[in-house]
């Protein structure tokens, strides 16, 4: 008999933890499928103490609000109630019972555990199928799938997303509520809401149908292009162009931000190489996800797209989401420190809508601050206008440069360079688009 080794608590008549060894054949479901909050937080918890990578798979009823004012809330408990063993099925279907635990935490919300044993493929199958956006090769199942409920889903992992309870949680909420987001945009009709499969994001990668569109950034004292912003679009075949909202969750969720951004950088790459053979020498922008910052694939295309194109290292800037939350102490700050030592731009995006202070900006190592837009949308608030000056001067003490975002007027243009603003972009210099060049 194959002995496969895995460690399980052995509780003692002392109380005492003690790990032990025993053939996997042997032991019915080391794991509990199911547990309730109190005992399922502990899990995590005890999880962590492992220090071994696992995936946090966040479930929640979008329309339980609806279903409440139309059946009541004793049936709509009921209906929920009734997700859960498919839910259990299905993942069943995908992974082995000991890889996985599932609790539901709140009365719309369920939570699932995986071991980092389960392949990153086979979460976005999970995923596919949950959420029934699979291309037809449905699971089939003893329990049905629900026809009233419609499903979320959020996915966390350790320790990239969090190396405590409370971070890992909040990260993988953070990321429900993205794509909550995502399906909401254009309004409360069904007919908007999109969802796509793991099939549908490789098949975009692998026939090119995304593409970067690019937005001009103007020097506002001296009214020339100084670089440009490259903005990711979908040129979806049957629902035309999609904007990052719609999809750049899906991306994530199936794991499929690393191509992306392997993708993005050869494209920036190649079109800062293409204005340097025009005779232009501008920067170009690239917004890349955080999690690109501990991914060793995204530095390597970093450095392919460098020696491929030969472009200086100056000429190139990396957009970092201000809302991502990098902390102090992350080893995504020793990866943005080291692209800025080689001599990359490195810019704080959307400066002022997530957690920016003074310290903030002290141990990023950034060499650009990106105003929100919100700053522009509000010049004739008095009090925005003080935050905005107060914002740029924090911004030059630690001799950064600051762009505005969303100049649409001359109004917003002279209230920005009146500042001290030094880049602006907006429409009001031109929209992003495909085919851009100076």
């Amino acid at each position: 008999m194959i002995e496969d080794e895995t460690v399980i608590l052995d509780k003692s008549k002392q109380g005492k933890n003690r790990a032990v060894k025993a053939p996997l054949s042997e032991l019915v479901s080391p794991i509990q499928k199911v547990l309730d909050r109190r005992e399922f937080f502990s899990e995590i918890e005890l999880l962590i103490s492992f220090k071994q990578r696992f995936f946090l798979l966040a479930l929640k009823v979008s329309n339980q609000d609806r279903l409440n004012e139309e059946y009541g809330y004793i049936e709509t408990e009921k209906q929920i109630e009734m997700v859960r063993p498919w839910i259990i099925e299905v993942i069943s279907k995908l992974v082995s019972p000991e890889n996985f635990t599932l609790s539901k935490v709140e009365s719309d919300t369920f939570f699932i555990s995986l071991h980092d044993d389960v392949p990153r493929e086979r979460i976005s199958k999970i995923i596919d199928h949950l959420l029934q956006t699979g291309t037809g090769q449905d699971l089939k199942t003893i329990h049905s799938a629900p026809t009233l409920i419609q499903l979320s889903a959020g996915l966390g992992v350790y320790p990239e997303s969090g190396d405590t309870l409370n971070q890992l949680i909040n990260s993988t909420v953070a990321s429900l509520a993205k794509f909550r987001n995502s399906r909401d945009l254009g309004g409360d009709s069904a007919s908007h809401a999109m969802a796509f499969s793991l099939y549908d994001i490789k098949r975009a990668i692998s026939q090119k149908q995304f593409q970067l569109w690019y937005q001009p950034k103007v020097d506002l004292k001296t009214s020339t292009v100084v670089g440009v912003e490259a903005l990711i679009r979908w040129n979806h075949p049957e629902l035309g162009i999609l904007l990052p909202p719609y999809f750049l969750n899906w991306v994530n969720m199936y794991g499929l931000m690393g191509e992306l951004n392997k993708w993005i950088i050869d494209t920036g790459f190649a079109k800062c190489r293409e204005f340097l053979n025009s005779g232009k020498e501008i920067t170009v922008a690239m917004n890349l996800d955080a999690s690109c910052l501990l991914d060793k694939n995204s530095l390597l295309s970093i450095q392919k797209a460098q020696r491929k194109y030969k472009v200086p290292p100056h000429l190139i800037e990396f957009e970092i989401v201000e809302t991502v939350g990098v902390r102090k102490g992350d080893k995504g700050l020793e990866v943005l420190a080291a692209l800025k030592a080689r001599g990359y731009q490195i810019s704080i995006d959307d400066f002022g809508t997530g957690m920016s202070n003074i310290s903030y900006l002290m141990y990023m190592p950034a060499n650009i601050v990106k105003l929100d837009r919100m700053f522009c949308n509000n010049i004739d608030d008095e009090k925005m206008i003080v935050l905005t000056k107060a914002a740029i001067e924090m911004a030059s003490i630690v001799d950064m440069s600051v762009v505005a975002e969303g100049i649409e007027t001359q109004e917003q243009l002279d209230a920005m360079l009146a500042l001290g603003c030094d880049i602006g972009q907006g429409y009001f210099f031109g929209r992003p688009a495909p085919d851009y060049s100076i």
